[in-house]
C-alpha cells in the first residue's frame, strides 16, 4: 500500500533491510526492491512451500538447538507455537490428554487435572525420553470458522521438545507432531521441481532463503 512505504523505505535505508518483491512482472515497487524475483501467475504459494523446504530440509539441526548453521528455530518454535504438539492421525486435531488409553496415560510425567484433560495437549521432551502434557495459553477465535484456535504452549522449564522421530507408546500406537507433518508435506516441493511450474531458477530460491 503505497501510504505504508515510508516505513519501508526507512527500514531499507537506516536499518539496512532488504526489499524482495515477487511479482508476475516489474512493478513500481519491484523496480525500488533490492531482489526481484519474476514468478509465473498464480504459483506463489508453490515457492513459498519451496522457500520453506529450503529451510526446513537443507539447514535444521534438530538435535542441537544452538548450531550456528541452524535456520529452523526450534527454540522459538517450542516457545511460540504448537509444532511441538503431537497429532491425532483420525482427526487430525492435536492430540489430547483425553485422547488417551489409561495405560497411555500413565506414560506421560505431566499431572494433568481432571478438568484439563481435554485441554492438554501431548508432546514429548527429549531430555527426559518421556512424554509431556501441557494446558496452552487460550488462543483467538478464527474469524472465518469461529473455532478457537491454540494460544502458545505451557512448558516448564528445562523441557526440550522433539519435533520428529517420536517414539510409539508401549500400546505401538504412533503418533507425528504439527511439525513433522508439515515437514512430510512439503517434501515433494524441492527447488528443482517446483522451477518447470514457477519459473523460478533453483538457485534464486536458495539465495532468498538464505536471505531470510
Amino acid at each position: 500500500q503505497p501510504q505504508n512505504w515510508h516505513f519501508i523505505a526507512d527500514a531499507m535505508t537506516n536499518n539496512g533491510a532488504k526489499l524482495v518483491s515477487i511479482d508476475i512482472g516489474l512493478s513500481s515497487t519491484a523496480a525500488r526492491a533490492d531482489h526481484f524475483v519474476h514468478v509465473k501467475p498464480a504459483t506463489d504459494t508453490l515457492l513459498a512451500l519451496s522457500l520453506l523446504r529450503e529451510i526446513m530440509y537443507n539447514h535444521s539441526n534438530e538435535a542441537d538447538w544452538g548450531d550456528t548453521n541452524n535456520w529452523t528455530d526450534f527454540e522459538f518454535m517450542q516457545k511460540n507455537t504448537t509444532a511441538p504438539f503431537l497429532v491425532n492421525p483420525t482427526t487430525k486435531n492435536y492430540l489430547k490428554y483425553s485422547d488417551l488409553t489409561m495405560t497411555e496415560k500413565g506414560e506421560v510425567v505431566t499431572t494433568v487435572a481432571a478438568t484439563e484433560e481435554a485441554n492438554a495437549c501431548i508432546a514429548y521432551d527429549a531430555n527426559l525420553n518421556a512424554f509431556v502434557a501441557t494446558v496452552p495459553h487460550p488462543g483467538k477465535i478464527d474469524d472465518l470458522n469461529g473455532v478457537k484456535m491454540l494460544g502458545k504452549p505451557i512448558f516448564t522449564a528445562g523441557v526440550t521438545c522433539k519435533f520428529r522421530g517420536v517414539p510409539a507408546f508401549t500400546s505401538g500406537t504412533k503418533y507425528g507432531t504439527a511439525y513433522e507433518m508439515l515437514y512430510n508435506h512439503i517434501a515433494p516441493y524441492d527447488a528443482v521441481t517446483t522451477q518447470a511450474t514457477t519459473g523460478v531458477d533453483p538457485q534464486i530460491v536458495k539465495e532468498l532463503a538464505s536471505l531470510y
